[in-house]
């Protein structure tokens, strides 16, 4: 079974050109239906089956038949059973294409509702405070550009694609 990290650059090297999404998702579903249902197992699962529904597959290896976010939210326990950031995270993804996670009426709800409860549940997070501004629904920040920045930059550097994806989408707007 691979672990994250040798995920991670299965993951990387679709940012470079190969078609190597499908197999990560194939390390990632090892790992989850062994049993090891870990946040950033969840997390980056999650991305790419929602990722499957949201760009065609042709050219970034991953299958059709990945399962949908409701189902692997199912089998975790349930939404109280995500992390504040995985909830941050699919909120992003629900912004976009509500669709692709599961019940199209249900995600675009979601999308604004999960991140004001993350920004109550984690109030010291500048990115969850200004989630606002970070998804595009607001024009100013009241933070200071430095520190979405930062705290943006820790969150998701180094988490495979759904980093890169997540910085490239997002970021732009905290200086990416």
């Amino acid at each position: 079974m691979k672990s994250i990290a040798e995920i991670d650059i299965l993951e990387r090297a679709h940012n470079l050109g190969a078609k190597t999404l499908g197999d990560a998702a194939d390390s990632l579903l090892a790992r989850w239906h062994s049993g090891m249902r870990d946040n950033e197992t969840f997390i980056r699962l999650a991305f790419l089956c929602w990722y499957s529904r949201s760009e065609p597959n042709g050219y970034n290896g991953l299958s059709d038949t990945l399962p949908n976010v409701d189902e692997l939210i199912d089998e975790l326990g349930g939404l109280s059973s995500v992390s504040a950031e995985s909830k941050f995270v699919l909120a992003a993804l629900a912004t976009g294409f509500p669709w692709c996670l599961g019940e199209e009426k249900r995600w675009a709800h979601l999308a604004l509702q999960l991140p004001e409860d993350v920004r109550i549940l984690e109030p010291k997070s500048v990115v969850f405070s200004e989630w606002r501004y970070i998804f595009g629904f607001q024009e100013d920040s009241k933070a200071l550009r430095h520190e979405l920045y930062s705290e943006f930059h820790a969150r998701f550097d180094g988490r495979g694609y759904m980093g890169i994806y997540l910085q490239s989408v997002f970021g732009r707007r905290v200086g990416f």
